[in-house]
């Protein structure tokens, strides 16, 4: 079977960052905000991959703009809840570096692989993970991952141990290091860390610490 793959180069730096900080930060906000501080504050607590969904108020806008201002950065940023391939095409011509979907649209998969952007589409069974591989997805998010226990990553890694898998959804400081442990590459962690009430309110001190503290308790070297 022959497997179509996003730019290595893309999918290298994602990864590495990964390796280096596990926690993928995910802003999904419903009203305007900051994104620009949001960001800069995440990424002095110690986060390195940064997901802004689309249905966040600017989120295109603020993409281009993180982008520029952090080229050549060790801070990956990319574009969450994307639905289709028209939403894939829309966020990388923002410049986003790699997409996440909720879910697995084959459409959206093939839209983001034909311009070689690394993808994480939301899967849920061994079949769907098997599937968005087999078209290219060098990772794929694990959604929701609180219906599930954290020994689902080994069960699904033994028959298919080419499987990276990032767990998203339910994903706390108390159960982090177990889904590491069980083989997660990385996690997702949306209103946990980035929360609401913090980036509604400027508190961006506040912000960068409980980003350090998800660091911490992500330590690979723990």
């Amino acid at each position: 079977m022959q497997v179509k793959s996003p730019s290595p180069a893309h999918t290298q730096a994602l990864e590495e960052s990964l390796q280096a900080c596990p926690v993928l930060s995910i802003l999904r906000l419903p009203a305007p905000a900051d994104l620009s501080k949001a960001a800069e504050s995440l990424q002095a607590g110690g986060i390195r991959v940064l997901e802004i969904t689309l249905p966040t108020p600017g989120c295109l806008e603020a993409v281009s703009a993180l982008r520029r201002r952090y080229a050549g950065a060790e801070l990956r940023i990319g574009v969450g809840t994307v639905l289709s391939q028209e939403e894939a095409s829309r966020a990388i011509g923002a410049g986003a570096e790699f997409l996440v979907t909720p879910v697995l649209d084959e459409a959206t998969v093939r839209e983001s692989i034909r311009h070689g952007v690394p993808i994480l589409p939301g899967v849920f069974t061994p079949t769907e993970a098997w599937r968005a591989w087999t078209m290219g997805a060098p990772i794929v998010k694990l959604f929701p991952a609180d219906s599930l226990s954290s020994s689902v990553v080994q069960a699904y890694r033994a028959p298919l141990p080419m499987l990276k898998i990032l767990p998203t959804g339910g994903v706390t400081l108390v159960n982090v290091r177990e889904w590491l442990q069980a083989g997660a590459v990385g996690v997702g962690v949306g209103s946990a860390l980035a929360r609401r009430e913090m980036i509604e309110q400027g508190d961006w001190s506040s912000l960068t610490r409980e980003a350090r503290t998800w660091v911490e308790a992500a330590r690979r070297d723990r």
